[in-house]
Order: C-alpha cells, then structure tokens, then sequence
C-alpha cells in the first residue's frame, strides 16, 4: 500500500505469469524476452544494465554521444512523472492505450535510465558490488545519518 492506495497484483495488471529461476515472467505482446537474466549468475543488474543498453541503442537513443548532465535529468524527469500521476490519484499501474502507465512505471522509467547511465560510466566493477558497498556503508552510520530528516 502507498498513500492508502491498495496495490493490485501484477498478475491482474499484467497477465498471466509463470516464475524461473526466482523471475517472474509476464506473457502478453513485446514483453522482453526475460532469458537475458537467465544465467546472469551473481550479477543480474549488471546483466540487465546491458541489455538496457541493447535496447536503447538499437531504438537510437546512443546514435550520438550523450553527456551525464543530460542522462540525469532525465532520470529527474522520470520522477517528475511519477510524483504527478500519484497528484492525479491514478492507480500505481494501469494501462492507456495499452502502455503502462502510474507511479511504479514511472519509477522503474527512472531506474531504467540510472542502469543505462551506468553502462555508459566504464565501470571497473559489476553495479552489485558497488550496491553492496555502498549499503555496508549506509548500515555502519548512526540513526538518521546523523540528521534531523
């Protein structure tokens, strides 16, 4: 629940589902083809940053270089969206004209654009290992960080 709004089941947003290797995989017209995480092993955001990548660059979104200003602002943007669909009170999923739409979407349209900015950011080490590092951190911090909010 957020907001007080119950959340519907994907299953009743999305259709029919089956789960492999712990992934819920949805049927229904140009879903993903979900194998890309099969076999990912240890590292299925990496895996998915990629295949994010794929997908953008064959839809032009890497025809021309692009800077990291511009990428995270539009991350920003995505979130704009999100905070305007929970201002409309529209359901956090539901679908217009058979795209997703709602705060989730918008949200996962932010995450989206974070993984795809990461592959462009020559990373040394896999998206995992810098999550998990950065988590160990955050858990050694006092309450609040330290601050009021």
């Amino acid at each position: 629940m957020i907001n007080n709004k119950v959340l519907p089941s994907l299953e009743s947003v999305m259709g029919a589902a089956s789960v492999h290797n712990n992934i819920v995989i949805y049927a229904g017209p140009n879903r993903i083809n979900h194998s890309l995480l099969h076999g990912a092993g240890p590292e299925p955001l990496t895996a998915l940053a990629r295949a994010i990548r794929e997908i953008n660059q064959r839809k032009g979104f890497w025809d021309e270089p692009r800077n990291l200003g511009e990428m995270l602002m539009l991350a920003v943007s995505e979130l704009s969206e999100a905070l305007e669909e929970d201002r409309s009170g529209q359901p956090i999923v539901y679908f217009k004209d058979g795209k997703p739409e709602g705060v989730a979407v918008e949200i996962i349209d932010c995450i989206i654009r974070l993984l795809d900015t990461l592959t462009s950011l020559d990373l040394i080490v896999s998206i995992e290992h810098i999550l998990l590092e950065k988590l160990s951190y955050n858990n050694s911090r006092p309450y609040k960080h330290g601050r009021e909010y």
